[in-house]
């Protein structure tokens, strides 16, 4: 489970970035 949450914490860590870059 650990691993599972770890993954999802980066996917969305990566979605916020990408948002971020595009509002930029």
């Amino acid at each position: 489970m650990e691993s599972d949450n770890t993954m999802l914490i980066e996917t969305i860590r990566n979605g916020l970035a990408t948002i971020s870059s595009v509002a930029e």
